[in-house]
């Protein structure tokens, strides 16, 4: 290759064959055109809107949710997976983190569920009943009609008429979250309890045994209502102390006898519920169900119509 040499060529000659130097053009800042507005970024803004996670819709008061996490509420209520207490528990503590975690009110009764749960299971490992392996097993079959009507309430699938009271009304702005909360713990221990009584047998000698059962609810009641308080900020004393007549009670008699009396009463009719779903009684047993809970919705939007939820 030849190389052509400019040995002999004078810097005059050079400058006189050069064009006019002109002044470097400004490079626009990171962002700015040339004009020195800032544009959109176009790409960016498609890479964005493709690594974004697909929301589920929410409804009302109920918010929308990553598809990740509405996905693992799916596959935590799946009850046909369900395998014993320890199981149950589990899945009822991922379950209200997840619901406190992104304000979903259908998780109101949830915090109070993880720790009536975790009484329960408590209670079975201190072997306190007659009949241990009875009250292993009542309790995931205890939670198994919650996980079942969640279920539904997730996928659009069956929904038993009182936790579809439950979930409207967790939807609706206009309820109070403290009426939510409550009407969750009646549905649960009024419509679910002696379905659950059905399953694992309802023999009168195990009406002792449903008895100590009852009594660790009972003893977990000051942790569930810390638990309301602080997963979402509500306050369930005063509906748990049965308004100003639970606290003149309580005055008397020391806190909680208020709802340690209202919760008897439920117990018994929970009880002879269960024993009448078990025979020729069942038609007439459902209905007393369905009275029962359907009355309580009914006191709870008196009080909360009377703002006694917010005094």
């Amino acid at each position: 290759m030849t190389r052509i040499s400019a040995g002999n060529v004078t810097p005059n000659a050079l400058e006189s064959h050069q064009p006019p130097a002109t002044p470097a053009a400004k490079a626009p800042s990171a962002g700015l055109h040339a004009d020195g507005f800032e544009r959109a970024n176009s790409a960016h803004r498609a890479q964005s809107s493709i690594n974004a996670e697909p929301m589920v819709p929410g409804s009302g008061r109920v918010p929308s949710l990553p598809l990740s996490v509405h996905n693992r509420m799916v596959e935590l209520t799946d009850s046909s997976t369900l395998n014993g207490m320890h199981d149950l528990q589990s899945r009822i503590r991922e379950l209200d983190k997840l619901m406190v975690d992104h304000k979903d009110p259908r998780g109101l009764f949830t915090s109070l569920y993880r720790v009536i749960t975790d009484g329960a299971v408590d209670s079975v490992e201190r072997r306190i009943y007659e009949d241990n392996k009875w009250a292993q097993d009542l309790i995931p079959h205890f939670g198994k009609r919650y996980l079942d009507n969640l279920h539904g309430e997730l996928t659009g699938g069956e929904v038993t008429g009182a936790w579809e009271a439950y979930y409207r009304q967790a939807r609706d702005p206009s309820v109070s979250r403290e009426r939510v909360t409550g009407m969750g713990a009646i549905v649960h221990l009024v419509a679910d309890l002696p379905k659950a009584l059905v399953d694992t047998g309802a023999h009168k000698e195990r009406r002792d045994d449903f008895m100590y059962f009852g009594d660790v609810l009972l003893e977990v009641y000051p942790e569930m209502v810390q638990a309301a308080r602080d997963g979402h900020g509500v306050d369930m004393h005063p509906l748990f102390d049965m308004f100003k007549a639970g606290d003149v009670v309580d005055a008397i008699a020391g806190q909680g006898t208020a709802t340690r009396a209202a919760y008897q009463t439920i117990r018994n009719k929970t009880w002879y519920a269960a024993r009448g779903l078990s025979d020729f009684r069942q038609p007439a047993a459902q209905a007393e169900i369905d009275i029962s809970w359907r009355g309580f919705d009914k006191l709870m939007a008196g009080l909360d119509a009377a703002g006694k939820f917010r005094e």
